[in-house]
């Protein structure tokens, strides 16, 4: 699909709003993120003094999970690890655009290639024609330059001529 179409740039313009949302909505989540860790340690307190009241033969009594790491902690790790994937995600990224250019450099080579010998090739017919053939040859041209004969005119000729 071409980049300018509507499917592609409507998810284009989805995708910038989302971004924005959830850009807008960091800090606000990191505070809420304080206040569930917050709410997460009085819970554990609340509970592991009510675990020292049991008794220790209690049914079902088992050992509280270790401690949670702090979001400090966590996020120092999170954005370790983004920061590589970013510069491992921007060496691809610039390892495929020198792929693309290259060959797209060869692409464009071999186009002209052809190009020049197409022309050499059709120089080459032109200078075997007869003059009898040539002449109808530039009345041809002329008639498609001017609109006379198109190209349903030509496949109509062809038609005919099986």
């Amino acid at each position: 699909m071409p980049v300018d179409s509507y499917p592609v740039q409507t998810n284009i313009s989805r995708c910038r709003e989302s971004l924005e949302y959830r850009t807008l909505r960091r800090s606000s989540r990191r505070g809420e993120l304080e206040e569930a860790e917050k709410e997460l340690e009085r819970v554990e307190t609340e509970v592991l003094q009510e675990l020292t009241r049991m008794r220790a033969n209690t049914p079902g009594r088992v050992p509280w999970p270790p401690k949670l790491p702090s979001f400090a902690d966590f996020r120092a790790q999170w954005t370790h690890e983004w920061e590589q994937m970013t510069r491992q995600l921007e060496a691809e990224r610039a390892a495929d655009l020198a792929e693309f250019e290259r060959l797209m450099a060869e692409e464009e080579a071999e186009r002209l290639e052809r190009e020049r010998r197409e022309e050499e090739e059709f120089k080459e017919q032109l200078r075997a024609m007869s003059p009898e053939t040539k002449a109808k040859w530039d009345l041809f041209r002329e008639e498609v330059r001017a609109g006379r004969v198109t190209i349903f005119d030509v496949i109509e000729h062809f038609s005919r001529k099986k």
